[in-house]
């Protein structure tokens, strides 16, 4: 993994895979939905806090095919638990390793200094930065427990590129039986009434089936129950002392803030506390230029999902995956997996 695989895992709240079966297909459509979705569920204009890349989600797309042709669904959970195990761990030692480098190495003394090393930390987002700003920084790229606890998996088969509302896609949530760090145990409980059905993996880790909707709704209840229980990680003070923000756009808050138009008034603490809502109520993040760029970016992603499906129909639209049995199935699954 790179440095920016591994700080981009960091500071997120649950890990989607996007999984597909034999020969097929992952659009660029279903990318571009989800995390247009995503984005319009979590963040809020103002007042989300950004610094060190925090998101809802780190959307992780596993190299076709990721999934066996008609495999069930307890034999997803049994392919995605080690995976995500081991993308955690490895985010962790490189993290780790990255924090605890001589920032007086050379970059090319750094690279071979430690094998525990990402392959690449010096080079891409981190191109702006001095090795001792990215060792500094390494502090507030935090592996959320939550990551660890709890990933959703949505097959590539399921997606229907004519849906109105990505929200009412399936998926597959599923506990990873890690939940060290978490305030309290995950329980599936509040979402009962909308789950389709369940799976179970070989070690007792529990699947369930829902709406994409349900899922990102259930998260973000996890996200503002840690919350609540340990503050925000990373801190949102101490993390932007002196304005740098660890992010993947430059060198500096404050220099970002300056090439603006930004002039000596003091600039301190995070984003989310610089704007007087009473005054600015409505956010200008986004004009119409903005949003016809992504519509048209959306509707080319759509174009080439039809040519796709027009020449290499087989590819694109494989089987249906089996469904999760319901709780009429209970028996049946647990003795299967």
């Amino acid at each position: 993994m790179t440095l920016e695989q591994v700080d981009q895992s960091c500071n997120k709240s649950v890990a989607i895979y996007v999984m597909a079966a034999e020969r097929a297909i992952c659009p660029d459509l279903l990318l571009e939905m989800l995390h247009n979705y995503l984005y319009e569920k979590w963040f809020r204009p103002s007042i989300s806090e950004l610094e060190y890349g925090q998101f809802l989600a780190k959307i992780i797309l596993p190299k076709t095919p990721s999934l066996p042709t008609g495999v069930g669904p307890s034999g997803v959970v049994d392919i995605l638990i080690p995976v995500h195990a081991a993308i955690s761990s490895r985010v962790e030692e490189a993290r780790l390793a990255v924090k605890n480098l001589n920032p007086a190495l050379s970059d090319m003394e750094a690279s071979v200094v430690d094998p525990k090393l990402p392959k690449r930390f010096s080079r891409g987002i981190s191109r702006l930065r001095s090795l001792a700003s990215i060792i500094r920084h390494q502090e507030f790229f935090i592996l959320q427990p939550l990551f660890r606890a709890l990933t959703i998996v949505i097959r590539n088969e399921s997606f229907n590129p004519d849906t109105p509302d990505i929200g009412q896609l399936t998926v597959m949530m599923i506990r990873t039986g890690v939940e060290e760090g978490l305030s309290s145990p995950i329980s599936f409980d509040p979402i009962a009434h909308r789950i389709y059905g369940f799976a179970c993996g070989s070690r007792g880790e529990i699947a369930v089936e829902t709406t994409l909707e349900t899922a990102v709704d259930f998260v973000m209840g996890l996200e503002k129950r840690e919350v609540a229980a340990f503050g925000p990680r990373p801190d949102p003070v101490a993390s932007t002392k002196g304005l740098e923000d660890g992010c993947f756009g430059g060198p500096s808050t404050l220099h970002q803030a300056r090439c603006i138009g930004w002039e000596d008034e003091l600039l301190v603490g995070p984003s989310s506390r610089w704007v007087d809502l009473e005054k600015c109520p409505e956010w200008t993040g986004w004009d119409e230029v903005d949003v016809q760029a992504w519509n048209s970016k959306v509707e080319h992603a759509r174009l080439r999902l039809a040519w796709l499906e027009e020449m290499l129909p087989d590819m694109v639209r494989p089987d249906r995956p089996t469904r999760i049995p319901t709780q009429s199935d209970t028996s049946e699954t647990r003795t299967s997996s």
